[in-house]
């Protein structure tokens, strides 16, 4: 990712297609430059890679859900692939709260850019996937949503 800062405004039209986060006039401020450091954090989470186990690199966004099976952990991916872990759904949970990711059963988890909505005790996902929400996983769901949608707004 990448922040010019110059102050030389013609510049900004050859920047075009080049991972150009933003563009800081000069004479800085703390604030623009912590703004800046704050849009790039968010863009690049969804290309950080997850290590599912030591040979397996998924980038967090290529990740729709995730399900318990038996003493496994599946994740489902974009492309309709699907990898196992031998970490329990709970400990992903922990390490995928920071990344968009909400839990809508004790088998399941989703990645919120993925999802729609909630329908007949089922959430819908993008891919025509659809996985049991329980009834006590409905408020988290919506909270974390809203939350989600709110940190889209702010980073625009």
């Amino acid at each position: 990712q990448i922040a010019f800062c110059t102050t030389h405004e013609e510049m900004v039209y050859d920047a075009f297609g080049h991972n150009v986060v933003s563009f800081l006039r000069k004479p800085l401020s703390g604030h623009l430059v912590a703004q800046c450091l704050k849009r790039t954090a968010f863009l690049i989470k969804d290309f950080y890679p997850l290590a599912i186990d030591e040979e397996t690199l998924v980038p967090y966004r290529n990740i729709v859900y995730l399900q318990s099976e038996q003493k496994y952990t599946i994740f489902h991916l974009k492309d309709g692939k699907t990898v196992p872990s031998r970490k329990t759904l709970k400990e992903w949970i922990k390490e995928l709260e920071a990344y968009d990711f909400c839990a809508v059963s004790r088998s399941a988890v989703i990645n919120l850019k993925y999802y729609i909505k909630t329908e007949n005790k089922q959430v819908k996902l993008r891919g025509n996937i659809s996985l049991p929400l329980s009834r006590r996983y409905i408020q988290p769901l919506t909270k974390a949503f809203n939350a989600y949608l709110l940190s889209l707004a702010r980073n625009d």
